[in-house]
Order: structure tokens, then sequence, then C-alpha cells
């Protein structure tokens, strides 16, 4: 591992968490790890929208009538994150409960919101408000170096209730090629990047960084390269924000980025090139040219 990787993956060590499901049945606790993210603000991150849909798995028999209701719903699971609290010593954790999931329609991406669990994960929320990375939300040029982050826990496991073991990884890689649309309709149709190495299961939803900036989500695998979406159309995101003391009140990307509650580098080159489009009768994010 270089030392810039090194140094990146050390610092992020407090950003990164792993996702479970968790139901109760008649005589045990079933849980499913579904994937990694990264938080982004105080209680707020972002995961792969493919993990958020995944934990429906958590009860295979209820699964695909979960994934047909649309709109607010309760769920019969709960999801929780964990965090590693010290890179020397993954076995010692943060929980977190996870509250609300925002899936994005436009790219494969949701924003969660947590609160947490225990004293270590109130430990990590006063360590983390220094440490929210900046973004990228145009995606690196072809042949940039990046650096993949997750915490994918152990997925071989000899039953449901099984204890898993904590991981953290981190895969540097090369950008290959920019999907300015989709990669392919289907399974990638969204704004996305490709990156020369692939990772474990584990690691979608995990965040991606080009140097020190946040440049996109882990979405998955395709012909031995990583699938990796692209950040720029969450600036047409709303979600709800219990934060703002309202019920139903939204807040969007856009002002957090315009009010740097979300610091982007390149926000200047991207705010109002960004719009909602149509391809195949299916709404998409569309990227005018940012002026230079």
């Amino acid at each position: 591992m270089s030392q810039d990787l090194q140094a990146l993956f050390e610092r992020c060590a407090s950003l990164v968490f792993d996702l479970e499901a968790f139901v109760d049945t008649p005589g045990e606790l079933l849980r499913r790890p579904v994937g990694s993210g990264i938080f982004i603000a105080a209680c707020q991150a972002l995961t792969a929208r493919h993990v958020v849909t995944d934990m429906h798995n958590v009860n295979p028999g209820r699964a695909d009538n979960l994934r047909r209701r649309q709109g607010y719903h309760l769920l019969p699971y709960h999801g929780s994150a964990s965090q590693i609290v010290d890179v020397t010593n993954p076995n010692r954790s943060a929980e977190w409960g996870l509250t609300n999931v925002w899936p994005d329609s436009l790219t494969d991406i949701a924003t969660l919101q947590f609160a947490p669990i225990d004293a270590n994960a109130v430990e990590m929320m006063n360590r983390m408000s220094s440490l929210f990375p900046k973004w990228s939300l145009l995606p690196p040029p072809s042949g940039a170096s990046v650096a993949m982050l997750g915490q994918p826990r152990d997925q071989v496991s000899p039953s449901p209730t099984a204890s898993h073991t904590l991981t953290y990884l981190g895969q540097p890689g090369i950008v290959m090629e920019n999907f300015e649309t989709r990669l392919v309709r289907g399974m990638y149709d969204f704004p996305c990047f490709t990156v020369s190495h692939d990772v474990p299961h584990g690691m979608s939803g995990g965040p991606v960084f080009w140097g020190d900036l946040l440049c996109g989500v882990v979405s998955g695998g395709w012909n031995g390269r990583t699938v990796v979406a692209a950040l720029w159309p969450l600036c047409l995101t709303e979600f709800e924000n219990p934060s703002l003391g309202a019920l139903n009140k939204k807040t969007s990307f856009e002002s957090l980025l315009d009010s740097r509650q979300i610091e982007a580098v390149d926000w200047d080159r991207v705010k109002g090139n960004v719009s909602f489009g149509e391809d195949g009768g299916k709404n998409v994010a569309l990227l005018r040219p940012p002026e230079r």
C-alpha cells in the first residue's frame, strides 16, 4: 500500500461502515450483511441504492412483495451500521441504528440517516466532525488513480445468526472509462465510470476517492472492473431531514452544496448544469458541459 493510500485508509476508517439488516423470527434473530457506506455529514451517509434494496433479502419469503411496494411504509426489519473505532483493533466497533433511507431513482446511490446506539458511536460522531471529505461531483478523467474503500463483513457464514468478522479494505485502481448517461441498459443505467480492478462483493456502497476527494460510490463489478456511480446526479435529489424540525420538511443536495454543508471543489462548474431528462421512457439525469 502506497504512503498516500495508507494515509487515506487511516483517515477514512472513522467514516466508513458496514450495513446489516435484522429481522425477528420465531426463536431467532436473522441477520444479513449487505454492503458498505460512508458518513458525509453528521448522522448522514451514502451507500449504493442496490445495497438498501438487498436488505429485503434478510427475509426471502417477503423480498419480492417488499420490492413491489411503492411510497412510504414500515419495514419488517431494522438496519444497523458498524464502524471500526480503531484501525489497529478492528474488533472494537461503534454501532449505529438506521432511521431513514432515501433511495435515488436516477442513480445507484441512497442517502441514509443514522442515530448512535452506543458510547463508541457517540465518540465517533464527535471524531468525524472534522473528517467529512470534500467532493468531486464530476468523475475523474480516464487514467486517474483512485482508491476504493469499504468494510465488507465475512460473507461465509454457517448460519444467519453466526458472528461475522469486521474487515476494512482499500483497493487502488485506475479510471478506465466514463459513461455520462449509462454503461448498459438495466443494471448500470446511470452516470458512472469504471475502474481497473474488481472489489469484493461486500464493498458495494463504499466510497471511491480521487486524491482526497470523494468522487463516487462502488456499484458493482463488470468484466473484471468495478463500476462506480458518479456523484453529480445527486444534485437533483431531495430528501427529508429530521434536523430541520418540521414533518415532511425536505432539503436537497443542491441546497447543501450551496450552503457548503457539503463542499464540492467543482460545485461552481456543475451548478445549473444538471437537469432531468428522458431516455427510452425512463427519467434520467443529464449534464450539460460546464462552462470553462
